[in-house]
């Protein structure tokens, strides 16, 4: 303890949790909580404990860090021609007002960062799928720990490096199976590596929503076909033996030692040669098709033959194969873990003198609330405990706040719109109020009522790879940009009231909504444009 109060521990690691814990101080956080020391590996039980129960915790956490270590904002700037370079030392990339905000795509910023994101080795550990998957809330921030923006605001560079199609950043559950495969999961942790062997399985715990006890030094297949067999045991998913692996002239040297696993299935056996059989999985690439494995009969085993393909049933001649009507199909069901669920959440607005709230409106998705109608948020909805400036949403519903930004005697009215999915996941974005498909004409809950519920649904159901995710961050006119931000933030110990008269259940998250204005002089916006005209030119 004296080491650390005097500041003697020097090593890598020592430095990554003081940063990190700076970090976490710097956007509101009291406690944190890191992996490097907050698990005690030389304890078997304590070990045990945070693995199998890790995933939840990520869910749970109020915000969670990526730290990507060989990303270097500044370097990257210098490297490609940046102005400004030097004001950006404690600068967080996605709290910036104008058109370089890190969250807009088409930005200068995250163009120049998009490759470098890509290839972070932070993708390639075995570890950190579940700390890409589990959080409702993931931040990414560069070797100085500058925020560089979101999951979602990544989502296509996350697809490129790791393989995991966008939806699944704020739509994934450990137990639905239905919409993601047992292949799929397995896919995305195949080109993943980890310090011990058997971690190559116990990272994946929390993906399947299983606990397993550990045992290190069974080895990597031992690990691994515990959990093939937990999985079957749990789980009506044939998509587990629906695998495929590159072949290479050692594989049949080094062939590992494999456990057999079990399955039940339709099973045909070649005519021409009765040790090569086919058995065909309740899965396939689409619907109604299914795809099957070939094996090689030995004994009284089989053995998988054509690692690197699988077959693809609607292409096997009938007459070269005959049916064994000796299997039947055994289907083992079983569910224990609950869906995550939503919370909901409360939203603290924070805005310069120049901005003026106006009125709020809010759309309900749930079918068995108000159903897709839009309502004015009144202070009916507002008087639960609230302080000014706070609204409290439910999950899967969206609220548009109008807002008048004014400068230099000119009024510009802009909708700022916070999206909060079904389980939970928050985002925020800008329009403006002038754009000739939205204009609103007058109050929207009569002329364009139907227009803004048919853009309200637009925006709830995108996805995070799409152009408009779920809308921009930023704005900007002829005189001034304008942008939001939304953070979370600790909880405060609070009762609030809800319609039915009881108290709030303790799951409840905040958040700042911070909307940012940036406002530039005519030799300003010269400066802006001709250094926009010098980036197109770099890029």
């Amino acid at each position: 303890m004296e080491d650390i109060e005097n500041d003697l521990f020097k090593q890598k690691g020592w430095a990554k949790l003081r940063r990190y814990c700076d970090r976490a101080a710097r956007d509101g956080w009291d406690w944190a909580w890191m992996d490097t020391c907050c698990i005690d590996k030389t304890n078997p039980y304590d070990t045990q404990e945070a693995i199998n129960a890790m995933f939840q915790w990520y869910q749970d956490a109020g915000i969670c860090y990526a730290y990507l270590d060989d990303v270097d904002a500044n370097i990257i700037f210098s490297t490609v021609g940046s102005a400004g370079v030097n004001d950006l030392e404690d600068v967080d990339l996605d709290n910036i007002a104008g058109a370089d905000n890190v969250a807009n795509r088409c930005s200068f910023r995250h163009k120049a960062l998009s490759p470098f994101v890509v290839k972070a080795k932070w993708f390639t550990r075995g570890w950190t799928l579940q700390e890409l998957l589990a959080p409702h809330y993931l931040v990414f921030v560069d070797r100085a720990w500058r925020r560089i923006g979101t999951r979602e605001s990544w989502a296509d560079e996350i697809k490129e490096a790791s393989g995991i199609e966008t939806p699944y950043l704020t739509a994934f559950s450990p137990t639905d199976f239905n919409s993601c495969s047992i292949a799929m999961r397995l896919s995305w942790a195949s080109g993943r590596d980890t310090t011990l062997e058997e971690d190559e399985t116990y990272s994946l715990l929390g993906l399947f929503g299983i606990s397993l006890p550990l045992i290190y030094g069974e080895g990597r297949w031992r690990a691994f076909n515990r959990l093939q067999r937990e999985l079957i045991t749990v789980y009506n998913d044939d998509s587990i033996f629906a695998w495929k692996a590159e072949q290479t002239s050692r594989s049949r040297i080094n062939r590992p030692q494999w456990e057999g696993l079990e399955i039940k299935a339709r099973r045909w056996r070649n005519k021409d040669n009765p040790n090569l059989c086919l058995v065909r999985l309740n899965c396939g690439t689409k619907d109604g098709a299914h795809v099957g494995l070939f094996l090689n009969h030995v004994d009284d085993s089989y053995d998988r033959l054509r690692i690197n393909e699988l077959c693809d049933m609607e292409k096997i001649k009938p007459e070269d194969w005959n049916e064994e009507f000796d299997t039947e199909s055994i289907l083992i069901r079983a569910s224990n873990f609950s869906k995550l669920l939503g919370c909901r959440s409360v939203f603290v607005l924070e805005y310069p003198e120049c901005i003026k709230i106006g009125s709020k409106y809010f759309i309900d998705f749930c079918s068995s609330s108000f159903g897709a109608k839009m309502q004015l948020l009144d202070d009916t909805h507002l008087d639960r405990g609230l302080k000014r400036d706070e609204l409290l949403m439910e999950p899967n519903q969206l609220v548009f706040i109008n807002i008048e930004v004014r400068h230099e005697g000119i009024k510009s009215e802009f909708d700022v719109i916070i999206n909060l999915t079904e389980t939970g996941y928050p985002s925020a974005g800008i329009m403006s109020r002038n754009l000739e498909r939205w204009k609103r004409l007058e109050d929207p809950l009569k002329q364009s009522c139907l227009t803004y519920e048919a853009l309200a649904e637009y925006l709830h159901y995108k996805v995070p790879n799409e152009p408009v995710y779920p809308m921009t961050a930023m704005e900007a006119t002829e005189s001034l940009a304008i942008g939001v931000f939304i953070l979370p933030r600790p909880p405060l110990h609070r009762t609030l009231k809800m319609p039915s008269g009881g108290a709030t259940p303790a799951r409840l998250r905040e958040y700042v909504l911070k909307v940012s204005v940036d406002q530039d002089d005519d030799g300003q916006r010269d400066n802006l444009e001709r250094q926009d005209r010098k980036r197109r030119r770099i890029l």
